[in-house]
């Protein structure tokens, strides 16, 4: 963590002075609203002017204070190439090199552990019953053709209830992204209230009608809290990003068709990790852990 009682290392920046809209803190990324005035950067992983905070000198204050609102806040466009003590957000993991964006907060956060949830479901799947060949639950989600870019990330959480099994029967789950199947556990001999989890990280390689991915993750399927997890890899595998949309939904095959054998899909999100370069505040200098504060870390200003 850097500690320097300054935000612009390099003091070479133009300088601005605007009121605060709300309470900010030296080193913030900021931005000008519409009234000119200056809040802290509002959008996560948004385009940003490299407008900082600096520490109000001419006060006699430190990094540490802070700018109320109405507060004249005084601000430093820092190029690229110069070096700035900016400030990391909560729960981040950063080290030497890491790209850093807005946390939407005035803070920053690592590029990679920032996340757009692009789907939810609120409610259960149909329950599936008297089936055998491989069938999908009534939950899931389109990706529109052409939106993925190449360097980008899914991750998809699933996760499938039991709520009746007969005798010795099996059933297995598979997760499959526009019909190519990611993961498929092994077929297992479930009883009443069983859990299946599925988690997987998709990255895609290349777009286009031949585009390539890989995944990987993990999967239990069983009795709450004796399960085991199991590792899962996917190596690179055709699929194409453009000609239709890509269904990510979850299936279920059963050894016997019975009406005993139920099973709903409870849970499925959808998430994209995707980095603009444009949007890369900093790169960060040193390695920062945060946990339950906040914490300056230096930067080289992309």
């Amino acid at each position: 963590m850097s500690s320097y009682n300054t935000i612009d290392l390099d003091n070479n920046s133009r300088t601005e002075e605007l009121l605060a809209v709300a309470a900010i803190s030296p080193g913030y990324l900021c931005e000008k609203t519409s009234a000119g005035k200056v809040q802290a950067h509002s959008s996560t992983g948004g385009a940003h002017m490299r407008l900082f905070a600096r520490e109000d000198s001419l006060q006699g204050d430190n990094v540490d204070t802070a700018y109320a609102a109405d507060d004249i806040v005084s601000l430093a466009y820092i190029p690229p190439g110069n070096r700035v003590q900016s400030v990391l957000g909560l729960n981040q993991t950063a080290v030497i090199g890491s790209n850093l964006i807005s946390g939407g907060d005035g803070t920053l956060i690592v590029a990679d552990q920032a996340a757009e949830l692009l789907f939810q479901n609120v409610a259960s799947s149909t329950t599936m019953h008297t089936w055998t060949t491989i069938a999908a639950f009534d939950v899931d989600y389109d990706i529109p053709k052409g939106f993925l870019k190449a360097g980008d990330k899914l991750r998809i959480k699933a996760r499938v209830n039991v709520i009746k099994a007969n005798s010795t029967d099996t059933v297995a789950l598979t997760l499959r992204l526009g019909g190519t199947t990611i993961i498929a556990t092994a077929a297992l001999n479930i009883t009443d209230n069983d859990t299946g989890l599925i988690e997987a990280e998709i990255t895609i390689r290349t777009v286009g009608a031949s585009g390539t991915m890989v995944a990987g993750g993990t999967t239990a399927f069983g009795v709450d809290g004796t399960a085991t997890a199991v590792v899962f890899a996917l190596p690179s595998t055709a699929i194409d990003t453009t000609t239709a949309d890509l269904t990510v939904d979850v299936a279920a095959t059963a050894s016997v068709s019975h009406a005993d054998n139920q099973v709903a899909l409870d849970d499925l999100s959808v998430e994209l990790l995707r980095t603009d370069p444009t949007t890369v505040v900093l790169e960060a200098s040193e390695a920062v852990t945060t946990t339950s504060a906040v914490s300056f870390i230096e930067g080289i200003v992309a």
